[in-house]
């Protein structure tokens, strides 16, 4: 009795330290569903966080504050808001102090480029996305293809709205099923 009051004094101790040392006490990630190859090969293909999954915390509204005036920026977030089906969601706001998402123009080389930043345990918290004046401006497909870089895919795919080259205004399937892979595995989960 005498050793089991030793050993618990000793746990209750250690978890003293940890908390004033800061450190945090987390539980193990979840096991993801039992995933293919393919299925790997897509999330580690495409995902923000290369090998580990990098998104968006589930459930989270993403207020989005629109600096360029897009016409159609409703459109693209309920285009993004009906592929990942309640996972997360978008809606503007008119206050940039309350956006997770900011869209900007910018001079670019490119039409459009989208950043992302992660907490360490990759989770998304804020993004921006840059729209070139000259080649973005106004460009529906522009606009979607850099929010589906918010939502979660980092690299492009060979063709389709998503790809370097952007082809389609309309999200294809393999996006759409890249996403719903990424929405059903854990935040920071590692192959």
């Amino acid at each position: 009795m005498k050793n089991l009051r030793k050993f618990v004094g000793l746990i209750l101790l250690t978890m003293v330290v940890v908390h004033l040392a800061g450190c945090e006490i987390t539980t193990p990630l979840a096991p993801p569903p039992q995933l293919t190859q393919e299925e790997v090969v897509l999330l580690t293909s495409h995902s923000w966080g290369g090998n580990c999954v990098a998104r968006w915390r589930d459930g989270a509204v993403i207020e989005v504050y629109d600096e360029t005036n897009f016409p159609l920026l409703e459109e693209v977030l309920n285009d993004w808001n009906e592929v990942l089906s309640g996972s997360i969601f978008l809606t503007t706001t008119d206050n940039p102090n309350e956006a997770e998402v900011t869209i900007v123009f910018g001079s670019l080389s490119s039409d459009g480029q989208a950043e992302i930043k992660w907490h360490n345990d990759l989770s998304f918290y804020e993004g921006r996305v840059i729209i070139d004046p000259i080649g973005g401006r106004n460009n529906l497909a522009i606009y979607k293809h850099e929010f589906g870089h918010i939502v979660g895919v980092y690299n492009h795919f060979a063709a389709g709205l998503m790809a370097a080259v952007v082809t389609s205004e309309e999200i294809d399937q393999e996006v759409k099923n890249y996403l719903k892979l990424l929405y059903s595995v854990p935040i920071g989960y590692c192959f």
